[in-house]
């Protein structure tokens, strides 16, 4: 795809097409770091995108991730589904210091999202951070770096699609990159 092509305008490379999780959504524009499976955004507000191909109710999603500063988060959905269900596992600096990255999870029901977990995710901003979740019945394990930094029962065991999600407050750059999900 051509520089600052809109994720939704993307062919994955899996099957299925990149969807915008509503039309609310502002951070749709990418910044021309599209290379391979590499999503950025530069811009204000949120953007979420997922991938309507096949879902999944126990497996995995996984990618590398890169928040630039203090104002930004990005992460990854499991078992989304459109109508508003789905958990999420979110890295996010918590007060500007390089060292002080957290990461969040949250279960998401209609237009509420519920924290299940806010822990120090152990890796530093400006760089890369493979972070995977795993799921498995109402357990959801999620790692970062290859270390488990999360166990957290949630209400939601039905199948749902793989996503994406970078939120921002100022202007801020993240950074997805080999995104892989499988079921078991």
């Amino acid at each position: 795809d051509a520089n600052g092509t809109l994720l939704d305008n993307h062919t994955p490379e899996k099957g299925g097409k990149w969807r915008l999780f509503n039309y609310y959504e502002s951070g749709r524009i990418l910044n021309g770091q599209f290379a391979g499976r590499s999503l950025g955004w530069w811009d204000t507000g949120y953007g979420r995108y997922y991938n309507d191909g096949a879902s999944f109710a126990d497996g995995y999603v996984e990618a590398d991730i890169l928040t630039s500063n203090t104002y930004v988060s990005a992460g990854l959905y499991g078992r989304y589904r459109p109508e508003g269900r789905g958990i999420v596992a979110f890295l996010y600096n918590a007060s500007g210091w390089p060292y002080n990255m957290r990461l969040r999870i949250y279960e998401i029901s209609g237009y509420y999202s519920y924290l299940l977990d806010d822990v120090p995710s152990g890796h530093q901003d400006n760089v890369f951070a493979t972070v995977r979740m795993e799921f498995k019945g109402n357990t959801v394990k999620t790692y970062v770096n290859g270390v488990l930094k999360s166990t957290v029962t949630v209400h939601y065991t039905g199948a749902g699609y793989v996503g994406i999600g970078a939120a921002s407050y100022r202007i801020s750059f993240s950074r997805v990159d080999n995104l892989k999900a499988g079921s078991e």
